[in-house]
Formats: C-alpha cells, structure tokens, sequence
C-alpha cells in the first residue's frame, strides 16, 4: 500500500563534478530549487502564525481548548495514515 503524499518535497543528493556546463546548470537548479522549497516553507509557516494569532484573539480562553482539539484530531490521523 502506497502511502499518500504529503506535500513535503525529499531533497535528493546530486552527485555533479562542476567541471562542465551541465553540471554546473545543474547544480544551480538545485540551489534555485531549495531556495525556492525554503521561501515556501517559511511564507505557510508566517500565514500559520497570523491565523494563530488571529484565532486566539477571537476565541480568547477557548482557543486552547480547540486548538487542543484540532492536535488530537491531527494525531489521530497521522497515527492512522502512517503507523508510529
């Protein structure tokens, strides 16, 4: 059974010697790629934290109860999909 995607990219080694021209293009592209990955990351997990942030304005004490919530509901997902 072929677990479902996550989303989450596997960096893979690349094996290039930089002494021509395609292996030079290809590890830029590497770079790029990472970099790219990086900003990605980075920009969910700011928009994560403002939603946080928001929420818990809202909901004042009751945000920790749903948040709590939604975290048991995650793990039991997860726990579920993938094993331990």
């Amino acid at each position: 059974m072929q677990k479902p995607s996550t989303g989450v990219q596997i960096h893979k080694k690349i094996k290039a010697n930089g002494n021509n021209r395609r292996s030079y293009d290809t590890i830029n592209l590497a770079i790029k790629y990472r970099l790219s990955q990086e900003l990605t990351f980075f920009y969910t997990k700011e928009k994560l934290c403002r939603t946080h942030l928001e929420c818990a304005i809202q909901w004042n004490t009751l945000w920790n109860c749903i948040q709590t919530s939604i975290e048991y509901k995650l793990e039991y997902v997860n726990e579920t999909l993938y094993g331990k």
